[in-house]
């Protein structure tokens, strides 16, 4: 008796380093970036490709240059995606449609899709392309009809 049960507490304390293994693991896949730094070096807040690929691109002894055709003509397309991957969205008081991330608009409730509207119907029209990129940026779906909305006050600017 006592045997198994000296086997059961160490199954249960395996099982629960296994859990913790597993939440850490996914808890650094998904975790959120605090990204405000204006250079290109991303430091810790990156994956180790992304840190690599700065590397690279900030080398001072000009191998960077040898490396990447595109640095050698100034237009280096992993400067200018390391420079996306740290632009984080630019809020407008609307903290509260991170709720509707990743989701598809035909699955908004009707109080989401009138927080979505309360939001388009206050910005000035000068802001409304900002907040559609920052929308993108945050993984966030804009029903049609506010779409449609958006693109007529865009065009009035």
């Amino acid at each position: 008796m006592t045997t198994k049960l000296i086997i059961q507490i160490i199954a249960g304390l395996l099982l629960l380093l296994y859990l913790a293994y597993l939440w850490r693991r996914w808890s650094k896949k998904y975790s959120v970036r605090e990204l405000t730094d204006a250079s290109l070096d991303l430091g810790e807040h990156t994956s180790p490709v992304e840190q690599k690929l700065s590397r690279q691109c900030n080398e001072a002894d000009g191998s960077a240059v040898e490396n990447c055709a595109t640095c050698a003509v100034g237009d280096c397309s992993v400067r200018s995606t390391l420079s996306r991957l740290k632009n984080a969205p630019e809020y407008y008081d609307d903290e509260e449609l991170d709720a509707l991330a990743h989701r598809s608009p035909e699955t908004y409730t009707p109080d989401e899709l009138s927080q979505l509207q309360e939001v388009l119907e206050t910005l000035r029209d000068a802001d409304v392309n900002g907040w559609l990129r920052s929308l993108s940026q945050r993984g966030i779906a804009l029903p049609e009809p506010l779409h449609r909305e958006a693109a007529r006050r865009i065009a009035r600017t």
